[in-house]
């Protein structure tokens, strides 16, 4: 490692001494390497503490993509990846209706709702037509359906928020279910919500817990260990709980926890529904930062975000 480090220049940055410098390079993670070219351009950059192989190899991506910018060509294009969310026949997709961050999937009677940012926009299924919108009222987790209500989670339920039920035709909350044991907790990190059945559960997805709730009170009924971590979205198919990590569409058995069934995804999944027979995705999307240090999406491209359906 120390042999291959000697290809760099390095300069160390004390940003108690020198604050305007990260601010400059809109470096908010430490520890962060930035490879700058000519212009103080971003050739490559990342930020963590890794192992030996890791940091080897960003190393190394980091000298490929100043050889390429010493030769005028560009360097900082994406891998290519899947055109698709998955494999197979049985996948389509809508437009989303913006490129905002989602929040939540739920079919209500002939709509669809979907959460990006601090929107929820009622959709044609067919097409994707925006239909209308109403305020999401704060970051929002996870969204079920269930009568002629929406469910919607807030990401600080694991700290105490309220789970809001809401009339989908005017917006206003017809109450909140307060999960009272959450009230003393700090942490912030729902991921997903689903009736299954007369069952309301609520996903905790860094520890890969679900939770059954009592819809009238929220206090916690049972919990299922998936075994699994760093999941994300919730919805049910009928018979199964459906959630995504580590790259797998999962169904939960909703009386165990284990793990049914699974399916190989090609991107990451950051909220989940079921309609009509399909598993609607939409993913987990990836930041980085443009030649500016600028903070870019980089997937999925803008104009290009997805509502993706898949069928078996």
């Amino acid at each position: 490692m120390v042999e291959r480090s000697r290809a760099f220049h390095w300069v160390t940055i004390d940003r108690d001494r020198t604050p305007e410098i990260p601010k400059r390079f809109n470096v908010a993670a430490y520890p962060s390497v930035l490879v700058l070219g000519r212009e103080e351009e971003n050739v490559h950059r990342f930020q963590g503490f890794a192992k030996k192989e890791v940091h080897l190899a960003r190393l190394e991506e980091a000298l490929r993509r100043h050889a390429l910018y010493r030769e005028g060509k560009p360097w900082d294009a994406p891998d290519p990846r899947p055109a698709a969310v998955a494999e197979g026949e049985g996948v389509s997709s809508l437009p989303a209706p913006t490129d905002g961050i989602p929040g939540g999937i739920a079919a209500l009677g002939e709509d669809l709702w979907v959460v990006q940012g601090e929107t929820l926009f009622r959709l044609d299924p067919a097409t994707g037509k925006v239909r209308g919108e109403i305020a999401a009222g704060g970051t929002v987790a996870g969204i079920a359906a269930r009568g002629e209500a929406l469910w919607i989670l807030p990401f600080d339920w694991t700290a105490g928020g309220a789970i809001r039920v809401v009339d989908p035709a005017t917006g206003r909350t017809l109450r909140e279910v307060v999960t009272e044991e959450n009230r003393r907790n700090r942490h912030s990190g729902a991921k997903g919500i689903a009736w299954h059945g007369e069952r309301l559960f609520v996903l905790e997805g860094m520890e890969g817990r679900i939770r059954e709730l009592d819809p009238a009170t929220g206090a916690v009924k049972t919990t299922l260990e998936t075994k699994r971590t760093w999941l994300g979205g919730l919805a049910s198919d009928g018979t199964h709980l459906l959630t995504a990590g580590g790259g797998r569409l999962l169904r939960i058995d909703p009386a165990t926890g284990a793990v049914a069934r699974e399916r190989p995804l090609n991107y990451g999944v950051r909220s989940l529904g079921f309609r009509e027979g399909a598993v609607l995705l939409m993913e987990q999307p990836e930041f980085g930062f443009g030649r500016s240090h600028e903070r870019i999406q980089v997937w999925p491209r803008i104009g290009e975000t997805r509502i993706w359906a898949l069928r078996e």
